[in-house]
């Protein structure tokens, strides 16, 4: 009988195996009996003896980036400054098979049905951006492909920054600004026609740019294979990055068919 207890005792010490005894659950306010309390794919155990992070929370820091996202590329899941990306870009720990399949920049013309090529470009902070970090988040992508001297590529601009611009798109404005569209702005050539360097986006920043507005540099791969027939070149991606709509004999085209969706037309 003794023994009996014994093995029934030790087996409810720890009832979901996770590595934190029972008592220790109840300590720390974590579920005894689901090894993975805040459901970020680490256990109670390794959160609280191998990182030191919070098990009832999936982002410990509060920093947007879960905590197993953090440590998968090396940024301090208890520090809400150390973090992925600057500028708080959306993140995809799933983006190697949401990439699968798709084609080099080579190989695709930026035609409706192509999905976006993988590639990582710098942002306005100096950070490298996977471009597939923005799929798979349920909302459209809207890939804006600008020169910084073009005023065609200043007027798109102001719509996304509720600057003043003669264009008329008010659901994509307002959904840009609740987060319902992802726009990516690319730039490929600086005000002298060369590739823009890391002041040329700074400076886009400084004047057309905004919180959650990432801009991004093309290291001349977009503008070789995409870009139709002049600045701006629009491309509406839904949230896969397979283009939806493209610029055919008006710039305008995408602006339409995204206006047109959100407005329910």
């Amino acid at each position: 009988m003794f023994l009996l207890l014994a093995c029934t005792g030790a087996t409810s010490l720890d009832a979901d195996a996770d590595g934190l005894g029972d008592d220790l659950e109840a300590a720390l306010g974590t579920d005894p009996d689901n090894p993975d309390t805040d459901g970020d794919g680490l256990t109670d155990g390794e959160e609280h003896f191998t990182h030191g992070t919070d098990p009832t929370s999936a982002d410990t820091d509060a920093d947007s980036y879960l905590d197993p996202w953090e440590l998968d590329e090396g940024t301090d899941p208890l520090d809400a400054t150390s973090v992925i990306y600057l500028g708080g870009w959306p993140y995809q720990p799933d983006k190697d098979t949401l990439s699968e399949g798709a084609r080099t920049w080579e190989a695709t013309g930026g035609e409706v049905g192509d999905r976006l090529p993988r590639s990582s470009w710098r942002d306005q902070y100096g950070d490298t951006v996977d471009l597939y970090d923005f799929a798979g988040h349920d909302v459209p992508v809207m890939l804006s492909l600008c020169a910084t001297w073009s005023v065609e590529c200043e007027d798109v601009a102001g719509l996304t920054t509720g600057g003043t611009t003669p264009l008329d798109y008010p659901a994509t404005e307002a959904a840009i600004a609740a987060g319902e569209v992802i726009w990516l702005t690319v730039l490929t050539q600086d005000d002298a026609g060369n590739p823009p360097t890391g002041a040329a986006l700074e400076s886009w920043h400084g004047a057309h740019g905004g919180d959650g507005l990432p801009i991004l540099a093309d290291p001349g791969e977009a503008e070789d294979a995409w870009l139709v027939v002049g600045w701006p070149t629009l491309v509406l991606l839904d949230s896969g990055l397979t283009v939806e709509s493209v610029r055919v004999n008006a710039w305008t085209d995408p602006l339409d068919s995204l206006e047109s969706a959100l407005s329910g037309q």
